[in-house]
């Protein structure tokens, strides 16, 4: 039967439609289908190899998926019982155009630490790991090729001042490592443990100093207290020796040291109380303004660590009565005046210095030495 153009066309394009289906079946098939297990003693095996410090190790990869699913890596379990750097100094070769291997490691859980991809040639890795049980895999896709590669591993194991584990963090409030304020301590931020949490009690109100050598390239700290305000935070603090100081009301606070960069590294950090600094009198000038009354100016020695200052004067040396007090909200201050002093009575004076907390609550340091003058 003879058939129009259109016909035809209609045929040719079934045809071509049929084709193309077989085709991509096909090819569907052939990403499907299963592929032959490497054929070596350490790859797929539940428990995997123990592995040996400054031991060599080789395998060979070929065209498979990635990660513990799949059937072609290599395992290597191995055991830290203090903090510290994983060292790693593999060779890859036989990598095609295209094609990549990784290294990863896997805590006892099968959670993901870290890994590292690489490419032909040699490459030293390293991974920054807490106390406990872990296990690397070699693994890779290299279609089309097989890939080799061999490596030795060391560990060196970090001065941390108590040792942190995968099954004991103390990377929360409730974990939080008692500390002694006047204490030199050193923590670790690893792979699997980006920040640490420290207790300590402020026994009464007054100034912390932050000291810290760090090894880290960036970390900050964060101070809160039991009800989780922020009391005080800094960010940024770069690698080498650094202080900063902060005030903190009488009671229990939480330290955090976080991570602010790459990981893997120690800090050695102290933190110093120091009290509310006292200012002394300096100088009182009575002048009169009145036939009965007169004023002071007191004038006193400045710390520019306060907020402002408290001066009091009373007619009674234990200031328990006819006191009058003034407030200074400026620690560039260095005087205070008090007006309406009655003329020809002694008055003794003292001064002190205040600081406010975050919460808007002032707080004073000790009393100065008590000072008088008979006014005129």
């Amino acid at each position: 039967m003879k058939m129009n153009k259109k016909g035809v066309s209609k045929k040719v394009s079934t045809r071509i439609l049929s084709m193309i289906m077989a085709l991509a079946i096909t090819f569907g098939m052939i990403i499907a289908s299963p592929m032959k297990k490497v054929n070596a003693s350490s790859n797929c095996s539940n428990p995997g190899t123990k592995l040996v410090w400054n031991t060599k190790y080789s395998g060979t990869l070929d065209a498979r998926g990635l990660g513990v699913g799949a059937d072609n890596y290599y395992r290597y379990d191995f055991s830290v019982d203090k903090s510290g750097t994983l060292s790693i100094s593999a060779d890859i070769d036989s990598l095609s155009f295209g094609s990549f291997m990784y290294f990863y490691i896997y805590d006892v859980s099968n959670k993901l630490v870290c890994s590292v991809l690489c490419q032909n040639g040699h490459k030293d890795l390293g991974a920054y790991l807490i106390a406990g049980d872990y296990y690397l895999t070699a693994d890779g896709i290299v279609p089309g090729d097989n890939c080799n590669f061999s490596f030795t591993s060391t560990y060196e194991a970090c001065n941390e001042t108590a040792t942190e584990s995968i099954y004991k963090k103390n990377n929360t409030t409730d974990t939080a490592t008692p500390y002694t304020l006047g204490k030199q301590y050193t923590g670790y931020i690893a792979h699997n443990d980006y920040e640490d949490y420290y207790v300590f009690n402020m026994k009464a109100n007054g100034f912390v100093t932050y000291s810290v050598d760090s090894k880290l390239t960036k970390h900050k700290i964060e101070i809160t207290n039991t009800f989780g305000d922020i009391t005080y935070k800094q960010a940024g603090i770069e690698m080498g020796n650094a202080k900063y100081k902060f005030f903190l009301p009488k009671g229990k606070y939480y330290l955090k040291v976080e991570q602010d960069g790459w990981v893997g590294a120690t800090y050695t950090f102290n933190l110093k109380y120091s009290k509310l600094p006292k200012v002394k009198v300096k100088k009182i000038r009575s002048k009169m303004y009145s036939k009965d009354r007169s004023t002071l100016t007191v004038k006193f020695t400045r710390n520019s660590n306060v907020d402002g200052y408290q001066v009091m004067v009373s007619p009674k040396k234990n200031f328990k009565a006819g006191k009058k007090t003034v407030t200074v909200n400026m620690n560039t201050a260095n005087s205070a005046i008090i007006d309406s002093v009655k003329r020809h009575k002694t008055y003794y004076v003292r001064v002190r210095t205040l600081k406010t907390a975050p919460n808007g609550k002032s707080y004073y340091s000790a009393w100065s030495k008590v000072k008088k003058i008979k006014t005129k």
